[in-house]
């Protein structure tokens, strides 16, 4: 299945009119990547700004959620191949998040997670910029999914960019936020 052929057949299947066949085949080329990236490496960049710019380009909602979708399988499926590309994606992405509906918001945060584990430390120009928007997510009362998600991508971003003591020093609401969070969020088990 690693040979050249088989994996330019596979990468056409990206441009598939049926999502669940393009996810797939974002995934089968994601762990064909850990295998042998050689053939995966140069065709890696043309894949992100495809997703990118049909992110950018879409202006419905399920549309942009589809995409974000695909970047997090192909995220998921070859970290180390998409790791040099996590500042780019952020740039498309961040703008997005405050002025997304719930369900897109969530998702964008869902990505930001994702790339916070490949990219780590890379991630550090755009810690302000991405705490802002969890700070404001987790104060927003209107969708406890989104809320969950941002919650979720602060973790990660705090995690693995290993910025621990910069968000409780710069961002004074951000420990009322999640102490009204956990007063008021169900617990989950």
């Amino acid at each position: 299945m690693g040979k050249t052929q088989n994996i330019q057949k596979l990468l056409l299947l990206l441009n598939d009119e049926v999502f669940s066949m393009r996810c797939n085949a974002l995934a089968v080329a994601g762990r064909l990547a850990k295998k042998n990236p050689a053939y995966l490496q140069p065709i890696v960049p043309r894949m992100v700004a495809q997703v990118l710019t049909e992110f950018d380009f879409y202006h419905g909602p399920s549309e942009r959620e589809e995409s974000i979708q695909l970047l997090m399988a192909l995220v998921q499926a070859a970290e180390h191949l998409v790791r040099p590309f996590a500042g780019d994606i952020l740039h498309i992405v961040a703008p997005h998040i405050n002025d997304s509906p719930p369900q897109l918001a969530s998702r964008l945060f869902d990505i930001v997670a994702v790339l916070a584990r490949a990219s780590g430390s890379d991630l550090e120009p755009y810690h302000d910029r991405l705490l802002d928007s969890i700070i404001l997510a987790l104060s927003d009362q209107s969708s406890a999914p989104k809320r969950m998600s941002a919650l979720y991508a602060l973790q990660d971003c705090i995690s693995y960019t290993g910025l621990s003591i910069d968000p409780q020093t710069k961002y004074q609401p951000l420990f009322a936020s999640l102490a009204k969070m956990i007063k008021s969020e169900p617990e989950e088990k």
